[in-house]
């Protein structure tokens, strides 16, 4: 066995906990981004599932009344949050490079207004329950929403 001084078993103990500190960082990452992605609506919204193609619609603003003439009030969350990066990419299935282009091309025409952007998703939550005809996201289980005011939506095809 090697005899190590002070100074190296001290840098040792350093690193240690570095790469300690890494790896639960890591472990953290990987849970967070482990939790699905939930679209959620209003209870007043008469859907149960949408194809990506039609989210693609809603979230754009490309679609903008729902089938029965109501319409729709998308809300999203800021473009530097990490649930709506993994929104876009995951559910959405666009860069969200892409996606903000899109939003931004379609305002600067005159064809459409912009989602509106809400801080947290906690808000952002009520703001579908308490608005006929939203629609928005969430990673929060689907089981811990008031399903009674939200409906979660499945995704198609």
């Amino acid at each position: 066995m090697i005899a190590l001084t002070t100074a190296e078993r001290i840098s040792m103990n350093i690193i240690r906990r570095i790469v300690l500190c890494l790896v639960v960082m890591l472990l953290a990452v990987k849970t967070a981004c482990a939790q699905n992605i939930q679209v959620i609506v209003n209870s007043s919204v008469q859907v149960k599932e949408l194809s990506i193609n039609d989210l693609r619609d809603i979230f754009t603003m490309k679609q903008v009344y729902w089938k029965d003439g109501q319409k729709v009030k998308v809300f999203v969350l800021p473009k530097d949050s990490l649930l709506a990066r993994r929104f876009i990419a995951e559910v959405l299935q666009l860069p969200p490079s892409m996606y903000f282009d899109l939003l931004e091309g379609a305002y600067s025409t005159g064809r459409t207004n912009l989602p509106t952007v809400i801080v947290r998703q906690e808000t952002l939550i009520v703001k579908v329950m308490i608005t006929p005809g939203g629609i928005g996201y969430t990673d929060i289980p689907a089981g811990k929403l008031n399903e009674d005011e939200i409906h979660v939506l499945g995704v198609g095809p």
